[in-house]
């Protein structure tokens, strides 16, 4: 069942003051708080991250909201001397309440920032306008306006410490031993409808979750375990095989503290 997004108020902020070069603006509103976090320079690349600390009780959205809720949107077009700004998903969580299912993050979550200068012989202003929602029982937009200077010394921030912690969250592209191995579609063999057959390897007996995106028009359930290393997971929206068979979709695997973010081809 989806959720209603009850839109009984939006909840705005803006930064009280500019912020200068090693300080972030945090903006309050009613059940979160944000800053921009100042990441240093490691390596010849800059780091940020956003924060979002909610109130008890309440959750915002991964990319990919599940049956519920509204993926944030990072706004970066204010900024200055900035080339690009790619933002990175922690591994995220499946939440449920009376409303359904949704897929996003509890508590806190800070979005890791690469930062790329268009002139790296000079400090970064960066200024995010964000779109994103929290809920509870209902689920409310909300809209943050958020600043930063990256400067481009290579003194190590306050912060740089906290952001690597989320940075060790974001699901691996490369490596590791928990691994996608297929998918492959099948009937559910209860009737009509299709489920998505996952194998993995490397799980290690810890129970996996795993998310789905390729198709906006389909959602994918939580997984259920077969056999060793098999996971299936119901295919809603899906009304001919021909649409998935032979696609590619993305899959973000989360075991226990491990995760992995794979493509593959559809069987």
């Amino acid at each position: 069942m989806q959720k209603t997004l009850i839109l009984l108020a939006v909840l705005t902020g803006i930064p009280a003051a500019v912020a200068w070069a090693g300080e972030t603006s945090r903006v309050t509103l009613d059940q979160a708080r944000l800053r921009l976090i100042d990441g240093g320079v490691e390596d010849g690349k800059r780091l940020a991250g956003v924060q979002v600390e909610l109130s008890p009780g309440w959750k915002t959205y991964w990319r990919v909201p599940g049956e519920s809720g509204v993926p944030p949107v990072f706004d970066w077009s204010a900024s200055t001397n900035l080339k690009d700004a790619r933002v990175l998903f922690p591994a995220p969580a499946r939440l449920h309440d009376e409303g359904g299912e949704a897929i996003g993050y509890e508590g806190e979550v800070i979005f890791p920032v690469e930062v790329e200068a268009s002139d790296p012989t000079r400090p970064v202003a960066l200024k995010l306008e964000l779109n994103f929602a929290v809920c509870q029982a209902i689920c409310i937009p909300a809209q943050a306006t958020l600043a930063a200077t990256l400067a481009v010394d290579q003194t190590v921030p306050a912060d740089r410490q906290l952001l690597h912690a989320w940075l060790a969250k974001v699901p691996a592209a490369t490596g590791g031993e928990l691994e996608v191995k297929e998918a492959a579609l099948k009937p559910t063999g209860e009737g009509e409808g299709y489920r998505l057959v996952v194998r993995l390897d490397g799980t290690s007996g810890t129970p996996a979750d795993i998310f789905v995106e390729g198709d906006p028009e389909l959602y994918f359930g939580a997984p259920r375990p077969l056999d060793a290393g098999f996971y299936a997971l119901p295919v809603l929206g899906l009304k001919q095989p021909d649409a998935l068979v032979g696609k590619t979709l993305t899959l973000t695997v989360v075991a226990g503290a491990r995760s992995v973010v794979r493509s593959v081809i559809v069987r």
